[in-house]
């Protein structure tokens, strides 16, 4: 098959999707549900970052091209609701920075050198200039986003920032460091953060997508075990650090 933006039709991509895309909506209704019973405050905004943020993790973890269209619709919404929550780095990091990364891997799964490409650790080299450029990225969202006089607060909002855009980078490269970065750097501190906030909400989604990117990243890596003897590395593929 050609490469496409999107799968053929009558594939077992969309009936992947379809089936993400309606099991998600049911799980943030639910979720919507019980917060309400709770006397917990929830609104549009909680629901559809829900479900348009489990649809995206699921089938990107399963190697779905569609993954990414979905994820923009999901940091539109993610952005909406971050900046609701005060918390500013993430805000306009989703907007500014995120979605145009999703477009770009998009693009890479579905047209560029990734498309069908198997799964691959990183080097050493890269796993260095990876923490290098995580550091760097958390200190420039925390100057250039964050409120000044954030204290704390503000690195750590800025740092799941950065975590999400780094992340987003290896998996678009499909590198199985992408999840280990997504389940400590983004969902465990984000769950947390979240908790802080009092947002029941996007914690418990944190949570989900954190039990998400633990598979993720077991399927990856065992992928990337049985193509080792006769893949070529990663690198290649998006022509990253190896």
């Amino acid at each position: 098959m050609s490469p496409s933006l999107f799968p053929r039709k009558g594939s077992g991509e969309w009936r992947a999707a379809a089936a993400a895309a309606l099991g998600s909506a049911l799980a943030a209704a639910a979720l919507w549900g019980a917060q309400r019973l709770a006397g917990v405050d929830a609104d549009a905004l909680d629901v559809v970052s829900v479900a348009t943020t489990l649809a995206y993790v699921w089938l990107c973890r399963k190697g779905g091209v569609l993954s990414w269209p979905i994820g923009v619709l999901s940091s539109l919404a993610f952005s909406a609701k971050t900046l609701e929550l005060g918390l500013t780095g993430q805000a306009w990091f989703y907007l500014a920075v995120f979605v145009p990364m999703q477009l770009w891997n998009w693009r890479a799964w579905g047209l560029g050198a990734a498309s069908g490409g198997r799964p691959a650790w990183l080097g050493a080299r890269g796993r260095l200039a990876s923490l290098l450029g995580f550091a760097a990225a958390t200190a420039a969202i925390r100057f250039a986003m964050a409120a000044p006089d954030g204290g704390l607060w503000a690195w750590w909002d800025s740092s799941v920032a950065a975590g999400v855009a780094l992340g987003t980078v290896l998996l678009g490269r499909r590198n199985v460091d992408g999840w280990l970065v997504f389940s400590v750097a983004v969902n465990a501190s984000g769950a947390a953060l979240y908790a802080t906030a009092k947002d029941w909400a996007l914690c418990a989604l944190s949570l989900v997508m954190l039990a998400n990117a633990v598979m993720g990243m077991v399927g990856w890596a065992k992928e990337a075990k049985a193509a080792a003897p006769s893949a070529a590395p990663v690198a290649a593929l998006a022509g990253g650090v190896p």
